[in-house]
């Protein structure tokens, strides 16, 4: 079985919470931006009841590409995920996420 760690070469996008029950979203971003041996680093997006300013500055260098404030808009947030990642042809989600748009 793989470890999390390990398996970090097949995640594509991870959704980071600045504040986790036992560290937080940026300590995550930064094990993550740390590992040289991934060959394709995955998305990184926060979420926050943070204002956007403060999630910019809590990540600083951390290459998180999107930050959503609390409460999420999830029609928003399935359509930007959607877009990043058929942009980048990682995989299709058409299947696995009906999204309107608003």
């Amino acid at each position: 079985a793989l470890s999390v760690y390990d398996a970090l070469d097949l995640v594509k996008l991870i959704i980071l919470d600045n504040r986790l029950g036992d560290g937080t979203g940026s300590d995550l971003a930064k094990l993550i931006r740390e590992r040289e041996d991934i060959k394709f680093p995955p998305y990184l997006i926060s979420i926050s009841g943070d204002p956007i300013d403060e999630q910019e500055k809590f990540y600083a260098g951390l290459n998180v590409c999107k930050y959503f404030q609390k409460p999420v808009n999830f029609s928003k947030l399935a359509y930007f995920v959607k877009g990043l990642l058929k942009e980048k042809d990682q995989f299709n989600l058409d299947s696995t996420l009906e999204i309107q748009q608003s």
